[in-house]
């Protein structure tokens, strides 16, 4: 049932849940640990955005035609480091003032990025005959361990 929502709907739904997380506590966090936390993910996303300029990026998670595997930068051991910042970022921002709806909107958005990534890499493999050892010497989202 998941895999049939249209991607479009699947990038609202990030867009939506995140913003929900952004707007609705602090954007700075009180304790140190999550200012490293969230300086990491604003840091992780921006390297992952300079790095894709070289390809035709698309927030949607099919690959655009004339695209390049980009596997520079933080892509060297990441498959998806943007959507790594976004739940890095996430998590920082709802830990640092916790609530039930904040915690729902971080697990939707962690769910729709499950989605997306899953999708993406099937139309990555479909794309570029190189990307099966890509993802055999990188990892998909955390590094070291996913």
């Amino acid at each position: 049932m998941l895999a049939k929502i249209p991607s479009l709907i699947l990038v609202i739904i990030q867009l939506v849940s995140f913003g929900f997380i952004v707007f609705t506590g602090p954007l700075i966090p009180s304790n140190f640990i999550l200012v490293f936390l969230l300086f990491l993910g604003i840091s992780t996303g921006l390297w992952a955005f300079w790095e894709i300029r070289k390809s035709k990026f698309s927030p949607l998670p099919e690959v655009k035609r004339g695209s390049r595997l980009i596997t520079s930068g933080p892509y060297q051991v990441i498959r998806h480091p943007m959507y790594s910042s976004l739940l890095i970022i996430g998590l920082a921002l709802v830990t640092n003032y916790i609530s039930l709806s904040r915690l729902l909107a971080l697990t939707i958005l962690a769910v729709v990025l499950l989605i997306k990534i899953n999708r993406e890499e099937k139309s990555l493999l479909r794309y570029f005959k190189n990307y099966p050892s890509y993802q055999k010497r990188t990892y998909k989202l955390i590094p070291f361990i996913y």
